[in-house]
């Protein structure tokens, strides 16, 4: 006990009160990935954050004889973290050492923190709020870090104290709360809330509690935010997604009111439309069904770049769109039959694939029943209010001051009566574009726009209205084509159409297939791109490629191609690494200074890029300052790890890095997959491959069937000499969450296809390993080399062994691997933070 009280001493202040100490009558952890193991005779207790874990620790207080002015909880910490300990109130005290995490009682608010622990020693912790005098008093030890720590439990050496400290009972406290605050509002912002309400009139306000409702419906015991006025924005939220808000008010002695009355608003992105002149194509959503015909099948002349595709597939419309931007489209006219029709079952998913890539394109509906008779005003007003209901005020509806966007189709016997329909079934206020017919200009009804259909016409020109052309039209089961194709004269038509400053400059068609009007790419018209060259000439506005630029590359990874990054194939490329990367709630980062000196042409991401479950606000409020900078977004490689499933199978993750705030990325690496994305992309004289290992944590790393298959259809058919394969898991692993031995016939399909480099993540530390067979041997001959890079910034695990195979590790320094990728070979080296001299480096041939 001198020893103690010795070691004490060191961290005590001066007091001239009498100070009681006490050890605890009861300790134990509890596990939550072990919910039914009881840990109370054990020698340690383990706080952690990764899984998480927690210490209790119950005394008997007895003695103060007056008001207690100090209450230190001291443990003996046995390593070492940068996170810390924190201590919180237990108010149920009835528990024994045989509890488990099953039936652990409830934390409440946290009382201390003792900041990062640099060396193993005691730890104080204030816990003065929860003790008011003799009694029993219960505490829980927790860590905000990822990584476990070790502390002395009252079983071994270093007991743990409660150091309490009292005097005189003091005078009496105000403990009459506040009254509730009144008059809260909520008001709709983009991706945000604002909340008002009136002052209070407390002598001794000290200020206001905001609460912020969770997702099951129940009310956190914290606030989400502490403020001194009257008014509070709340930032980062997601547009679409209902929030509603309470608020307190409390005053200097601590009390707290009442909550206030509930508030509710919707975040709502503006609503960014395009203005005239509106580029904009026909569109066909009837595919894969349209592609058998009049007893063809393909019903086409020609060979889509796509394959012959399904329309409804998110990957195809969302390569669709790409396709359109870069064509300059601002727009899109779909097909559309009807209430329950065909288009109409596929029209949500136009919307849903087109605000998943972030990008401008906005969409029409073409009401076709018009071409099949006279819908009746009656039938228009119910057709207007179904679309205007139903998809008119979506973010990816077309709207032209805030009305939604139809355009109709008109036979060869409508005229004016025509026109009085529409102006008469018109009830919801649509933006109405007419289809000319023969004296069309002098009808009494006019609807906003007048534009001519005309596929087998080079152009027309509807002066004041519209501007059209057409690439060719060549139906598939006629013999001759009515409009030959021809580039040059369509580039002619794209510079007369824009020299025309119609409002409406419309493309018949993007992939209308049958009558062979489309412009999407197609083997026949391929291009060095991959849009082919109409869609180049559209890029291009027209101009002659003999006296222009050639339009820019674009890539789009699909099932069938691959993307290509740039530098180009020939150049040595320079790649930066790592995973486990951006804490929550800090906008810096301890390897980001590395990304900014050290040039670069690619970021690879190895999972769990954005701590804890990789919210879609968390993305854009703290890896969008670090690692997701304007200078790197459009180098980033991702790969999904454990903690960004915990927002829901990795969907914010995708959806920030197809495109959101702050992206997107080099590649979609949604593209393929979006509950578990993989990819592959060619960087120099390299071809990669991005996999997701799964949602779970420890030795359960699994890939699913459909990565194994194109993991395996991809390698086969790629014919590079070098490849690489990284995702979250490693297959071998010396730090506290091991080896994953699922992972095992991955590992031997790659080296059976020549894989010569494989990264993980998952442990917070750097190991590289020799070449490994799939079996926990080295192969030097066949085997694979394997870089764990899990020192992005998200904490430090210990490696716990040193099994055969592992060269090089270190568990102390955040830092990057740099790979100089080269025709035959790389280079490697480890980049740690500044401060830190740890550093590893080589060279590897392909093989």
């Amino acid at each position: 006990m001198l020893a103690l009280a010795a070691s004490l001493a060191a961290v005590a202040p001066s007091s001239a009160q009498a100070a009681l100490t006490t050890t605890p009558s009861a300790d134990t952890y509890v596990r939550e990935d072990r919910p039914a193991t009881a840990y109370g005779t054990s020698k340690t207790l383990r706080p952690d954050g990764s899984p998480r874990a927690r210490a209790y620790l119950k005394f008997q207080v007895a003695g103060t004889g007056g008001a207690v002015t100090s209450a230190k909880l001291r443990v003996y910490a046995n390593s070492t973290t940068s996170a810390g300990l924190e201590a919180a109130r237990v108010a149920d005290t009835g528990w024994t050492e045989a509890m488990t995490w099953a039936k652990a009682p409830a934390v409440g608010a946290k009382l201390g923190a003792s900041g990062a622990i640099t060396k193993a020693g005691w730890v104080e912790l204030d816990v003065t709020s929860a003790v008011t005098g003799d009694g029993t008093v219960a505490f829980a030890v927790t860590t905000p870090g990822a990584a476990a720590i070790s502390v002395a439990s009252r079983e071994g050496a270093n007991r743990p104290v409660l150091v309490v400290d009292s005097g005189p009972v003091p005078p009496p406290v105000d403990t009459t709360a506040p009254g509730a605050p009144a008059g809260l509002t909520a008001q709709s912002g983009d991706a945000s809330v604002s909340l008002n309400w009136n002052d209070s009139s407390e002598a001794d306000l000290a200020g206001y509690r905001v609460y912020r409702q969770n997702a099951d419906g129940s009310w956190p015991s914290a606030p989400t935010a502490s403020v001194t006025s009257s008014a509070w924005t709340d930032g980062g939220r997601v547009n679409g997604t209902a929030y509603s808000y309470r608020v307190t008010a409390y005053d200097a002695a601590g009390n707290q009111s009442a909550a206030s009355t509930t508030a509710s608003a919707t975040p709502k992105a503006p609503d960014t439309q395009p203005a005239f002149p509106i580029r904009a194509a026909f569109y066909y959503p009837w595919f894969p069904e349209a592609w058998d015909q009049a007893g063809m099948s393909p019903y086409t002349k020609y060979h889509p770049t796509l394959g012959f595709y399904d329309g409804a597939a998110p990957a195809v419309i969302e390569s669709h769109v790409r396709s359109m931007v870069h064509g300059g489209f601002d727009a899109a006219i779909a097909s559309w039959w009807g209430q329950g029709s065909r288009e109409d079952a596929k029209f949500p998913a136009l919307l849903s694939a087109t605000r998943n890539t972030g990008l401008p394109l906005r969409w029409a509906a073409y009401y076709e029943q018009e071409s099949l008779g006279d819908p009746s005003a009656a039938q228009i007003s119910s057709d207007l209010a179904y679309i205007a209901g139903k998809y008119g005020n979506d973010p990816a509806f077309l709207r032209v001051n805030g009305r939604p966007v139809i355009f109709v189709y008109a036979d060869g016997a409508d005229a004016c009566a025509m026109a009085d329909r529409w102006k008469q079934g018109n009830t919801v206020n649509a933006y109405v574009v007419l289809k000319v017919f023969a004296g069309y200009k002098t009808c009494a009804s006019q609807p906003d726009s007048w534009h001519q259909y005309s596929p087998a016409a080079a152009s027309d020109q509807q002066a004041g209205y519209s501007y059209s052309i057409s690439p060719g039209f060549y139906k598939a089961d006629e013999a001759l084509p009515r409009l030959t194709r021809d580039l040059t004269r369509f580039r002619q038509n794209i510079r007369a159409m824009i020299a025309s400053g119609s409002p409406w400059q419309l493309v018949t068609s993007f992939n209308e297939w049958g009558e062979g009007t489309s412009v999407e790419s197609a083997t026949e018209w391929s291009s060095a791109g991959g849009q082919g060259g109409y869609l180049d000439a559209l890029h291009d506005d027209g101009a002659d490629p003999a006296t222009a630029p050639a339009p820019t590359p674009t890539a789009t990874p699909t099932a069938t191609a691959t993307a290509t990054a740039t530098p180009p194939p020939g150049s040595a490329v320079t790649a930066l690494a790592a995973g486990d990367i951006q804490p929550s709630g800090t906008t810096s980062s301890p390897t980001e200074p590395i990304l900014d000196t050290t040039p670069h042409a690619a970021l690879i991401t190895l999972g769990d890029n954005q701590y804890q479950s990789g919210t879609l606000a968390d993305y854009n409020a703290f890896w969008s300052q670090t690692w997701g900078e304007q200078v790197d977004k459009a180098k980033t490689y991702p790969a999904p790890g454990n903690h960004e499933h915990q927002s829901g199978l990795a969907a914010n993750y995708c959806t920030y890095f197809r495109g959101g705030v702050n992206g997107p990325a080099a590649v979609d690496p949604c593209a393929l997959a979006q509950d578990r994305p993989y990819y592959s992309y060619n960087l120099g004289d390299w071809h990669l491959v991005s996999l997701d290992s799964g949602s779970t944590s420890g030795n359960d790393a699994d890939l699913t069937i459909s990565q194994r298959s194109f993991l395996s259809s991809d390698l086969q058919a790629d014919k590079h000499l070098c490849q690489a394969v990284y995702m979250h898991h490693p297959r071998y692993s010396a730090g506290s969450h091991g080896s994953n031995a699922n992972l095992a016939d991955d590992w031997q399909l790659m080296m059976d296809l020549g894989v010569d480099l494989v990264m993980g993540g998952h442990d917070h530390n750097y190991q590289r390993w020799t070449r490994m067979g799939a079996q926990n041997t080295p192969d030097a001959a066949k085997g694979i080399r394997q870089f764990v890079v899990g020192t992005g910034g998200g904490g430090h695990y210990s490696t716990t062994n040193r099994p055969a195979g592992l060269e090089s590790f270190n568990d102390t320094s955040f830092g990057v691997l740099k790979l100089n990728l080269r025709s035959d070979a790389y280079d490697w080296t480890f980049l740690p933070e500044a401060g830190r001299t740890f550093t590893d480096s080589g060279t590897e041939t392909c093989r």
